[in-house]
């Protein structure tokens, strides 16, 4: 087709053409960010228990190939919902807690998908801007999250690395976008799921990378079967020391134990927590391990820099041993930081954590100048973690953030 062409050869070009006026959303409903947090909390405890029994009948009638929310060729469903002024963060959110005739196991688009919803313009780039819905074969116009990101450089002097940003599509100017944080914006959404009726089957899938220190317990391939709303049994790699052959299991080499689904030595299983379930600030993080009791213990604490440094592999330069000068006792950007710090780039295998961590966490140790020693963390925790080092497993970097950014924790004792 060489509408899709021409869009998938210009992406490039046209990601450097921003635009800045505000855009007119479509769409069928308009919920806020905080109204689809609370309905994602009330809906999200039942959503595994709904979708193993899922009417059929309606599902089938969901599935309708003649809808033009089916796409065929890819094997998609549109959703005929879509939500307004989001930020990127309030788009998943909105996706995920999606239910429509039944069907839920919606996500965000990328914006490949989104790029394939274009009709009525031969060439994006003369195209003239329009704000009637004419670009979009279901009506839409204005801007459009995706799920898709984009790396560009920091805009301040601390980090030195690339970070993740939200990259949107703009029905309006046939162009993509993106905005400087997950949490701001205020665009559109429209939703996509696998469409396979119930009882489809899959076979030979691969299991997820398997963890440092494991074996398969016993298959790295399964098979899997649709239930309506997302493929069973999931394919993600699971510490489990039972045998299975339907299941992606790993059991741990010898030496080691199974700890927050990974395999590590005894002792850093009794020395480190497992990752916290969601994000934090720095001052909640404090409070979350000294509040904590896991395994019996109750004497948990926020790392150091260094102590998380002790977890970080295959990435030489800010290991322990590594060339990033950024430790305990050398905690100033000014004096401290150089580009060691920025890592070995970009993976999403887990391969930079012992703990198989793809996520940033906290530490306490605080991105200190000479006048900020006078700070103690116990008395005065809010100045004293006003600006602290984190270490970004994604990314492999080390660097130092605000506050009021929220990260994960994994405590230490």
């Amino acid at each position: 087709m060489s509408i899709i062409n021409i869009l998938k050869n210009s992406i490039v070009v046209l990601s450097l053409m921003l635009s800045i006026s505000s855009c007119k959303n479509s769409a069928s409903i308009s919920l806020t960010d905080d109204e689809y947090s609370d309905r994602e909390a009330s809906e999200g405890s039942n959503n595994d228990a709904e979708d193993d029994n899922t009417d059929t009948e309606s599902i089938i009638e969901a599935a309708d190939v003649d809808s033009p929310y089916i796409d065929i060729e890819s094997g998609m469903q549109w959703s005929e919902t879509t939500g307004s002024n989001l930020s990127a963060k309030g788009a998943y959110n909105f996706c995920k807690a999606l239910k429509e005739k039944g069907l839920s196991g919606f996500i965000l688009p990328t914006v490949e998908q989104l790029w394939t919803l274009v009709i009525n313009c031969d060439n994006i780039v003369t195209c003239p801007d329009e704000t009637d819905g004419r670009y979009s074969k279901f009506g839409d116009s204005g801007r459009f999250w995706s799920s898709s990101e984009k790396y560009i450089g920091d805009a301040g002097p601390v980090t030195k690395s690339p970070y993740p940003v939200p990259v949107f599509l703009d029905f309006n100017k046939l162009e993509i976008g993106w905005h400087q944080t997950f949490s701001e914006g205020a665009y559109s959404a429209r939703c996509i799921r696998e469409h396979d009726l119930p009882g489809k089957v899959r076979y030979d899938q691969p299991c997820s990378l398997l963890p440092i220190n494991a074996s398969w317990n016993t298959v790295d391939k399964i098979k899997q079967v649709w239930n309506g709303s997302k493929w069973l049994p999931s394919t993600d790699a699971k510490y489990n020391e039972e045998p299975s052959i339907s299941e992606c299991r790993f059991k741990c080499n010898e030496g080691y134990v199974g700890h927050d689904n990974a395999c590590v030595t005894s002792e850093k299983a009794e020395k480190w927590s497992k990752s916290s379930p969601d994000k934090m600030t720095s001052e909640k993080a404090y409070e979350y391990c000294k509040n904590l009791e896991e395994n019996g213990k109750a004497d948990w604490r926020l790392p150091t820099i260094s102590e998380m440094r002790s977890i970080v592999i295959n990435c030489s330069s800010i290991e322990s041993s590594g060339e990033c000068n950024i430790w305990d006792n050398c905690l100033s950007y000014e004096n401290c930081w150089n580009i060691k710090c920025a890592g070995c780039g970009e993976i999403t295998d887990k391969r930079y954590s012992e703990f198989w961590d793809t996520n940033t966490f906290h530490t306490v140790s605080p991105n200190i100048d000479s006048w900020e020693k006078e700070y103690d963390l116990e008395n005065d925790t809010a100045d004293y973690l006003a600006d602290t080092w984190i270490v970004d497993f994604e990314l492999s970097r080390i660097m130092s953030s605000l506050s009021k950014y929220e990260y994960y924790v994994r405590c230490v004792r």
